[in-house]
């Protein structure tokens, strides 16, 4: 009963989303209409509380002693990864398919505000490193593989609040860090 129940819901989003590309159609073709006023809300806004509705608890994970403050997840060979930073000054690694705590990481001395995974670090070297800031006024990359406490830190004159990997269009071959501090300055490190 609830998988028919489902199916018939999954036949609602897949009209809808046909019905919003057929508007969208005709919006190229009405280049000069308003595009808002083309776009059903009413349609959109079922869409997207139907999927909600449908949607559950899928996993738990406990181990943080204080606020998590971000998260970032990633996938190695079919293995799905989520990393959290917490105000406890740690940053967990967790295993979402066993439900479980892989790693461990607690070298910052403040609250950890936001860690994310390095890509190019992965593509370019085959390490799985993610990047964290916190209010100690440090940068810290972590090896998530070797269990060391830190490869590498930048230290900086103020707190940084959150950071992220970016591609500048000069140098396709490198991948920039990117990153704000408390003073308000949005810094970009390479």
């Amino acid at each position: 009963k609830k998988l028919k129940k489902k199916e018939k819901k999954l036949e609602q989003i897949s009209q809808l989303l046909k019905q919003n590309n057929d508007n969208t159609e005709e919006q190229k073709e009405n280049n000069n209409k308003d595009i808002s006023s083309s776009i059903d809300s009413n349609k959109y806004s079922i869409f997207s509380f139907e999927l909600m509705n449908s949607f559950k608890q899928l996993n738990r994970f406990n181990g943080h002693t204080n606020y998590v403050q971000g998260i970032d997840y990633s996938t190695f060979n079919d293995i799905q990864l989520l990393y959290s930073g917490s105000s406890d000054k740690t940053i967990r690694v967790w295993d979402i398919n066993n439900n479980k705590q892989i790693q461990l990481f607690n070298g910052h001395s403040s609250y950890v505000f936001c860690m994310k995974f390095s890509s190019y670090h992965y593509h370019n070297y085959n390490q799985q490193v993610i990047c964290s800031s916190s209010y100690d006024k440090t940068i810290r990359f972590w090896d998530i593989r070797s269990n060391k406490k830190e490869l590498y830190v930048i230290r900086r004159d103020n707190e940084i609040f959150c950071l992220k990997f970016i591609q500048l269009q000069k140098k396709r071959n490198e991948i920039n860090l990117c990153y704000v501090m408390n003073n308000g300055l949005l810094c970009i490190w390479g």
